[in-house]
């Protein structure tokens, strides 16, 4: 299944919305940086170029990502 519309802060570059959940838990700042880190090597699609993107600046394929 793919989602059309992604849930996606817009005043968030795509690191924080990504790193959103884990702040709001209250992780440190190394865990937080250790969780992204392991995540985009995961997706292993060359994203680490995007993450400092705001979603109106990114494809609708990066937004999936």
């Amino acid at each position: 299944m793919v989602f059309q519309d992604y849930a996606l802060y817009p005043n968030l570059i795509a690191k924080e919305n990504i790193t959103f959940p884990l702040r709001l838990k209250k992780y440190s700042e190394e865990k937080v940086s250790q969780k992204l880190k392991s995540t985009i090597e995961i997706i292993d699609v060359g994203v680490e170029k995007y993450l400092d993107f705001f979603p109106k600046e990114l494809s609708a394929g990066h937004k999936q990502r």
